[in-house]
């Protein structure tokens, strides 16, 4: 049986570039964090307001295109 110590060296715990990258740009857009979580076939991105998801999907073409992901987006409020 494999120690818990085993089954986690060989994990990569890096933050994966996109989500580094949606982060920086929200942070340096508008001044705010956002919550980033990666699935499979989709990023999900959560903000504490509404004025601001409504903004980001006005600007979702400029920011795909600024930080090259290709996944969907999803937007939410929370």
């Amino acid at each position: 049986m494999d120690s818990i110590y085993d089954l986690l060296s060989n994990r990569d715990f890096d933050e994966p570039p996109e989500i580094g990258a949606l982060k920086q740009y929200i942070r340096d857009n508008y001044q705010s964090e956002a919550g980033i979580t990666m699935r499979e076939r989709d990023i999900v991105i959560t903000v504490q307001s509404a004025a601001l998801v409504s903004r980001l999907r006005f600007d979702m073409r400029k920011m795909v295109d600024t930080t090259k992901v290709t996944k969907k987006i999803v937007l939410r409020i929370g």
